[in-house]
């Protein structure tokens, strides 16, 4: 399962050789290219296959103390291995600041069972791409909606997170932004709700607000009259997820990006920075199920599970869910 590319030493250092010649050896990397069908101009192609490289590296040394039973986790192969320092810490556009909770906080009223995954229920959708955008916040809130959608009304949509990088004015599109702030804006959209993805599509960028789209009462997909906090405890999270469904969660995520399989319990660097959506746990297994927006080639089919007990990545510290009609 886990992915070793046993080249990757070698190739760093024959990369270091043909610098001097001004020339590289591109076999490896042209096929990453091609599998995730990227190209680049000929300025950037060599600072992209040097950070290939320096990834490929970083993955090796860390499954090798894997297979030493240093670590619980393993990296692998995904879409991001040329990527920047820069374009990693962007795409984590989650903005500080604890749950408001308007006077609302989340109250257990069963006990929570040992295991919950609501994928095995049918309330959780595929799992999607925010790409070069720091919109982590807008996908973080269609999750919880569709999950909701799901349990409270028994059909599971595909909301639009354009709607709200373009039209959440408190937030900042692609620059990041907040899950309470874009449950305000829809509050505030009343009747008319958020939009389909269908009627209003993703598109990774910025845009102006299309009100012809968000005032059409044909393709509303949720409406909500509120959201609700979570206190910040490991046991409310789980009880929450237990009893009200998949929920957002607020992460520090800047150690990720290599992320493959097994359960996390890396260091976890930073404030958070990164939302996503818990929808299961485990404790016998010992981890929290989540859900994240970078696509499925990353982590298990888009999943990472995190270990419990330790509010890793603190985790439990900025989590809440919506409110449905």
């Amino acid at each position: 399962m886990r992915v070793l590319i046993v080249l990757a030493l070698v190739a760093l250092a024959s990369a270091a050789k043909e610098r001097v010649k001004g020339t590289y050896e591109r076999s490896d990397f042209a096929a990453y290219k091609a599998k995730y069908n990227k190209s680049f101009s000929a300025e950037e192609e060599n600072m992209r296959h040097e950070n290939y490289l320096k990834a490929i590296a970083k993955i090796n040394q860390h499954n090798a103390e894997y297979d030493q039973g240093h670590h619980t986790w393993f990296m692998g192969e995904n879409n991001f291995l040329d990527w920047t320092e820069a374009e990693y810490e962007a795409r984590n556009g989650y903005r500080p600041g604890m749950i408001r909770s308007n006077g609302k906080e989340f109250v257990p009223t069963m006990e929570a069972p040992d295991a919950v995954d609501w994928r095995d229920n049918g309330a959780v959708n595929y799992v999607k791409d925010q790409g070069q955008c720091g919109s982590c916040w807008a996908f973080g809130v269609t999750g919880a909606l569709e999950g909701q959608q799901f349990l409270v009304n028994g059909n599971l949509p595909d909301c639009s997170e354009q709607q709200l990088v373009d039209c959440d004015h408190s937030s900042s599109g692609c620059n990041g932004g907040l899950e309470i702030w874009a449950y305000d804006y829809i509050i505030k959209q009343g009747a008319h709700g958020l939009d389909t993805q269908s009627s209003y599509p993703y598109t990774a960028r910025d845009g102006s607000c299309d009100k012809s789209k968000t005032k059409d009462d044909q393709d509303i997909c949720v409406t909500i009259t509120g959201h609700t906090a979570i206190s910040h405890s490991e046991s409310a999270l789980q009880q929450a997820i237990a009893q009200i469904g998949p929920v957002n969660v607020g992460v520090a995520a800047s150690s990720w990006s290599h992320y493959s399989g097994g359960i996390f319990d890396g260091s976890c660097s930073g404030g958070i920075n990164h939302a996503v959506l818990g929808v299961g746990y485990d404790t016998n297994a010992g981890y929290f199920l989540i859900k994240n927006s970078w696509g499925p080639s990353w982590g298990e089919d888009g999943y990472i599970r995190l270990v419990m007990g330790k509010n890793i990545c603190k985790l439990a510290d900025d989590c809440l869910y919506p409110i449905m009609n």
